[in-house]
């Protein structure tokens, strides 16, 4: 059964739509460019820095702690 937005949700869907073609617009040259950046500074944690890239695609907040 599929999940339903709440009728005072009217354009979700189409905000749902444009907020994936919005990441899908991200070309893998640009996400190269963010990796080199990142590492050239927090050097030795690979995965951490591809927790950091996806955080920044989703739009969420990254907490990292040394």
């Amino acid at each position: 059964m599929a999940a339903r937005l709440p009728n005072h949700y009217p354009d979700a869907g189409r905000l749902v739509r444009a907020r994936i073609l919005g990441l899908m617009a991200v070309s893998t040259d640009s996400i190269q460019k963010l990796r080199d950046n990142i590492t050239s500074v927090y050097m030795g944690n690979t995965a951490a820095v591809e927790r950091v890239i996806v955080c920044l695609l989703a739009r969420g907040h990254i907490l990292i702690e040394d």
